[in-house]
């Protein structure tokens, strides 16, 4: 586990998995998980690996109990342009705005 991924888990109690130099962060909340971090490296943006990160997430989360996860995006933010693109592809779908963030949510299936 990286430095990077110890101190969010000892701050803020996020889990982190960390692959192919990029990682994904997430929390539990009871039925529902948020994704906090999420960061593919530019040379590996285009492959799998986005979807294999989320997809270990979706399958950890699912099975604690979680029915929802939740994400935001920051529009304005640098790449979040790209961000959103690929929540939507995932099939996140838009929530409301709540300041500067857009927030996101998927189900999940059963």
């Amino acid at each position: 586990m990286s430095p990077w991924a110890k101190y969010h888990e000892e701050r803020f109690g996020y889990k982190t998995i960390e692959m192919d130099g990029g990682f994904i962060c997430y929390g539990i909340n009871g039925q529902d998980a948020s994704i906090q971090e999420f960061y593919v490296p530019k040379e590996k943006r285009g492959t799998r690996l986005a979807k294999d990160l989320a997809d270990i997430v979706f399958q950890v989360v699912k099975d604690a109990g979680c029915n929802k996860v939740w994400a935001k995006v920051q529009p304005g933010a640098v790449g979040s342009d790209h961000a959103m693109r690929t929540n939507l592809h995932y099939g996140f779908k838009l929530i409301c705005n709540d300041g500067n963030d857009t927030i996101m949510m998927k189900s999940i299936e059963e």
